[in-house]
């Protein structure tokens, strides 16, 4: 998940969060001469927390974790391939996948089966 949809689900809390942190500045603005001290207190408590929770999503924006894949300055993503992956690929690349060797190997395919797990669980399946 990247950062900008990190901070624009947050904003599913951070909306009612901004809402309720107005009516709690009303509330503790309008009445706080007429309120008992354990009232207000418990006022400026939900306060602090609805403000919290509204700046949420700038803090993510501005501090949250980067994505996986994502560079992390533009200049990066016109890097060029390193030697070692270039190395890789060109070995990847290289080589006739038709061998008998190669195809009756025991490897693990997608589904998860070994390569005669997988020929009798095709048989069955026929």
């Amino acid at each position: 998940m990247s950062k900008l949809s990190l901070c624009l689900t947050s904003l599913v809390a951070a909306i009612p969060g901004g809402i309720l942190a107005a009516l709690m500045v009303m509330t503790i603005v309008s009445g706080f001469n007429k309120m008992p001290t354990s009232v207000t207190v418990l006022a400026g408590i939900v306060l602090a927390i609805s403000a919290f929770v509204t700046v949420l999503p700038l803090g993510i924006l501005l501090f949250g974790p980067r994505a996986p894949g994502e560079p992390e300055e533009k200049g990066e993503e016109l890097a060029a391939v390193t030697a070692d992956e270039a190395d890789e690929s060109a070995v990847a690349g290289a080589g006739d996948f038709g061998d008998e060797e190669f195809a009756t190997a025991e490897i693990e395919t997608e589904e998860g089966f070994a390569e005669e797990e997988f020929e009798e669980w095709e048989e069955e399946k026929k």
